[in-house]
């Protein structure tokens, strides 16, 4: 059996052989279509998780374990991350961005 050319294939079709429109259909379709699009979401993506070991440091480390102090602890009210500051009275201002942090 020899597959047609794209030119013979049904109306409604991108894909020679696949005459029943599905979901294999559409998303071929929005690839084809969105070719410039998809390309660019994924390069992106690619160079985001490429730098991204880069961009988690100490202060992105240490909102993020602030983040989960809160979740299981609540509000802190005495320093407990640090050395030089460990067991001192103390108001965390930023407690909603480690929070919002944590979770994402």
């Amino acid at each position: 059996m020899q597959p047609r050319p794209v030119a013979e294939a049904p109306a409604g079709t991108l894909v020679p052989g696949l005459e029943t429109p599905g979901a294999l259909a559409r998303s071929w379709r929005v690839l084809v279509e969105e070719a410039l699009l998809v390309a660019s979401t994924a390069t992106f993506a690619a160079a985001l998780v490429w730098r991204l070991s880069g961009q988690v440091n100490q202060d992105a480390w240490l909102a993020l374990v602030g983040g989960r102090e809160i979740v299981r602890h609540g509000l802190p009210h005495h320093e407990t991350l640090t050395l030089w500051g460990h067991g001192h009275a103390w108001i965390d201002q930023h407690w909603l961005g480690q929070l919002a942090a944590y979770g994402l």
